[in-house]
């Protein structure tokens, strides 16, 4: 047997790991990095031989192993879409399940191993992105910030999201290390601490787990949690509503911010006006769908020679994100709706800037009736001359006639799969992938692609099958799903 080699020790024990048989993987420390950098990353879990395979959504996305085993160098284009992204890990027998890995376009900063503000160096840069790891022997994380007059300032909490054992809290401390804000976690949930500062200077933004002897603390005995926070500090006037007083030494004026809820009803199809004020006004718009049908959004801005750099996602109605649209000047979403029900679309801005030049229009078009396709499973596993089956669920909208052709695509040498046609009244399909005898060993992904022959132009989709992590609840990850199916064709 290949010798075994333990990717920090102190997390070596298997139990709750992402793992494909003999390869483990807990996660990757720092869990992210700046688009146009190369970093270097650790993967902690347990290995069974080095180097190994790595396999990622993005081919500006490379992971390089390095000599010592479970150290990567990561180099990250400066071409690679912002936001999350999916990394696996495989040898020749098994593979892991995607990990999420987050590029940036902001400086990002890895805390120190001491709890001590005074050895961390001082960040007056912003926007900037924090990564931290919460064990232990270090529940607190210390960043020194220097802040200016009159800004506003927000530090979102990443850490449930990317498969933390628990959620996490934040506190802001003046220079003399008095509160100045805090916002704690609930559990199971990433939080947000957003903070009115009138007298600039030196502060400490500290990070932690919050609460002693629960389910999350007897966790860290054993695992880490590994967060990113992206931090803010854009310039602000005074907020007119309650205020709370920080110490009179520092005549700091603190104020907590209210996240607007009201809901606008939307006209579908429509193209309607808005603008972004005061600043981090968010505008919820409300709709009504039937289910399974395909939404095109998009908000444009830059055409318009607007500043408004916008965010453009949609919401349930507990005010859940389903889907973001990419970063873009013109942002542009298009969505299946899961059911029946009220959605929100929200429009706001990247920054939480905002003011009355901030201006945006809005354009929905009519929806599309739409089918989805769900497998149950991410990775399948052939050996030479066997078979394995793929059952694909089928959703169509209520009274569909559409005849849905199913075929897997991409697959490695060797391997065959039949396509199969799925009729108006058939609510599932079953691939059948063969291996030849002769078929190599493999490791890739492959899609199954499902086609509406019936529809003109024919309307083209990709089963996905849902992530689920060790410890967030289900469809809390950054990313909640993939069409990106892994098949390992052993040796």
């Amino acid at each position: 047997m290949l010798p075994r080699f333990k990717i920090l020790a102190l997390l070596a024990a298997a139990s709750g790991s992402l793992h494909g048989a003999d390869l483990t993987v807990k996660y990757l420390f720092p869990a992210g990095g700046q688009a146009g950098s190369r970093i270097s990353v650790t993967c902690a879990g347990i290995l069974e031989s080095w180097p190994i395979g790595v396999w990622t959504d993005d081919a500006g996305l490379r992971f390089i192993p390095g000599q010592t085993p479970g150290q990567f160098e990561v180099e990250i284009s400066s071409s690679v879409r912002i936001g999350p992204h999916l990394v696996r890990f495989y040898h020749p027998t098994s593979v892991t399940p995607p990990l999420q890995f987050v590029v940036g376009n902001s400086p990002e900063f890895i805390a120190s191993s001491s709890s001590n503000a005074l050895t961390t160096p001082v960040i007056d840069s912003f926007p900037a992105t924090f990564n931290g790891l919460i064990t232990r022997t270090n529940r607190v994380n210390t960043y020194t910030l220097r802040l200016p007059d009159s800004c506003k300032l927000e530090a979102a909490v990443c850490a449930v999201a990317l498969d933390a054992p628990t959620s996490l809290s934040i506190e802001l401390l003046d220079e003399k290390t008095n509160r100045v804000a805090l916002q704690h976690a609930a559990p199971d949930h990433d939080t947000t601490l957003s903070s009115f500062i009138s007298a600039g200077g030196v502060y400490l933004l500290r990070v932690f787990m919050n609460g002693a002897g629960d389910v999350q603390s007897k966790l860290l005995q054993t695992e880490a949690a590994v967060y990113r926070v992206a931090v803010s500090a854009n310039p602000a006037k005074p907020p007119p509503t309650t205020t709370v007083e920080a110490p009179r030494s520092l005549q700091t004026v603190v104020e907590m911010f209210r996240p607007m809820v009201a809901v606008r009803t939307l006209m579908i199809p429509s193209l309607t006006r808005g603008v972004i004020a005061p600043a981090g006004r968010q505008i919820n718009y409300g709709f009504e769908t039937r289910g399974q049908e395909r939404f095109r959004f998009r908000v444009i801005a830059r055409s318009i020679d607007s500043p408004l750099q916008p965010r453009l996602r949609v919401l349930d109605s507990e005010m859940n994100v389903l889907a973001e649209a990419p970063p873009a000047g013109d942002a542009e979403l298009i969505w299946v709706s899961p059911g029946a029900g009220n959605y929100i679309v929200a429009v706001s801005d990247m920054e939480e800037n905002g003011g009355p030049l901030y201006s945006f229009q809005l354009e929905v078009a009519s929806p599309e009736p739409f089918f989805r396709a769900t497998v149950e499973s991410h990775s399948y596993t052939l050996k030479p001359g066997g078979s394995t089956p793929v059952v694909v669920n089928l959703k169509r909208p209520a009274g569909s006639t559409s005849i849905l052709q199913v075929s897997a695509l991409s697959l490695p040498d060797g391997i065959s799969c039949v396509p199969q046609t799925a009729e108006p009244a058939a609510d599932k399909v079953t691939l059948q992938l063969k291996a030849d005898s002769t078929a190599p060993p493999a490791n890739q992904p492959f899609v199954v692609s499902v086609v509406d022959v019936r529809s003109v132009p024919p309307q083209l989709g990709y089963a996905t099958a849902p992530l689920v992590g060790r410890y967030a609840p289900l469809g809390k990850l950054l990313i909640n799903e993939t069409d990106q199916l892994w098949l390992t064709v052993a040796p």
